[in-house]
C-alpha cells in the first residue's frame, strides 16, 4: 500500500509539483496573514520581507530590511541592531504581467480548450498519480529585484543577528537555511488552486464563474463522482481591493556557516 504517500500534506503535493515550474517558490497560502499589521495586510509580501515559509505554506513575515523599525509594517519588531537599507531604485525592478485566463500547471494536468474559450473558464484534464494547478482569471503580476547586490552584502553581515532574533525573542526555533529574504514576488487578484495524489485514473476539474455573488468562482469535478483533488479559491469582495495575494516568491534561503550556527 501507499501509506508513505498518504502521510503527505496538501500544502507539500502542491508546492512539490509547482516548484519544478521554475517560476519561483510556491505559497499554498497566498493570502496575508490576519495577525499581521493592517499596512502589511494591504499589499501582503513585498522585495526585502525576511520570513519563513511554514509547513502550511504560510509565508511568516518578520521584518522587512528597507524599512526603519517604528515603520507600521515592521511595528518595532526588528533585531536590536537593526538597521534598514536604501530601497532599491524603480528602475532595478523588472515587471511582468500575466494576462487573463492563464494558469501555471504541473506536467501531468492540461487545459481542455473549447470551440468558444472563455477567459475565465478553466477545464483541466489531470493524469498521473500526483499533480497541481494555479488558475489566474485576473491573470497575475511579477515584480522582481535585478540588482541584488546590496541585499546580497547585508544578509552576509547580519544573518546571525536575525537567526538570534527569530529564535530567540520571536521563539520560531527555525533550522539553518529556514529564513528567507525576498528579492520578488508574484501577485494574483484572485485565484483557484487543485492538487492531488496517489490518484490511479484520469478525471477533469473546471474552474469557472458562478453565479453565486458570494463565490464568484467555483471549482467543480467529473460528474457523479467522487472528486480526488484538494480544491480552494479565493476573489476579492471588491473590485477595487488591494492585490495582496502572493502565489509565488522569489529570493534566497539563508544559511550560516555551521560554525557559526553552532554559536548562536
Amino acid at each position: 500500500s501507499n501509506t508513505l504517500d498518504e502521510a503527505v500534506s496538501e500544502s507539500e503535493v502542491y508546492c512539490s509539483q509547482m516548484v519544478r515550474r521554475k517560476r519561483g517558490f510556491p505559497l499554498y497560502e497566498p493570502a496575508p496573514q490576519i495577525n499581521l499589521p493592517a499596512e502589511y495586510q494591504k499589499h501582503g509580501v513585498s522585495i526585502g520581507d525576511v520570513g519563513s515559509v511554514t509547513p502550511e505554506g504560510i509565508f511568516d513575515f518578520f521584518f522587512n530590511i528597507f524599512l526603519p523599525p517604528e515603520h507600521p509594517i515592521n511595528g518595532n519588531r526588528t533585531p536590536d541592531d537593526f538597521s534598514p537599507i536604501p530601497p532599491p531604485e524603480s528602475v532595478d525592478i523588472s515587471h511582468l504581467t500575466y494576462g487573463l485566463g492563464t494558469y501555471v500547471s504541473s506536467p501531468a494536468v492540461r487545459k481542455l480548450d473549447f470551440d468558444a474559450p472563455s477567459k475565465r473558464r478553466f477545464c483541466f484534464r489531470c493524469n498521473a498519480s500526483q499533480g497541481a494547478v494555479l488558475a489566474l482569471p485576473d491573470g497575475g503580476h511579477l515584480q522582481k529585484l535585478r540588482n541584488v547586490e546590496n541585499m546580497r552584502a547585508y544578509a552576509a553581515e547580519h544573518a546571525d543577528s536575525w537567526y538570534r532574533y527569530i529564535n530567540g525573542a520571536r521563539g520560531r526555533g527555525l533550522a539553518n537555511g529556514d529564513l528567507y529574504l525576498v528579492t520578488g514576488c508574484e501577485k494574483a487578484r484572485s485565484w483557484g488552486m487543485a492538487s492531488y495524489h496517489t490518484v490511479f485514473e484520469e478525471f477533469d476539474l473546471t474552474f469557472k464563474p458562478s453565479d453565486r455573488n458570494s463565490r464568484p468562482y467555483r471549482w467543480s469535478g467529473a460528474h457523479a463522482r467522487q472528486n480526488p483533488a484538494e480544491r480552494k479559491s479565493y476573489h476579492p469582495p471588491l473590485t477595487s481591493a488591494h492585490v495582496n495575494q502572493t502565489t509565488f516568491i522569489h529570493g534566497w534561503s539563508i544559511s550560516l556557516p555551521t560554525g557559526l550556527w553552532g554559536r548562536l
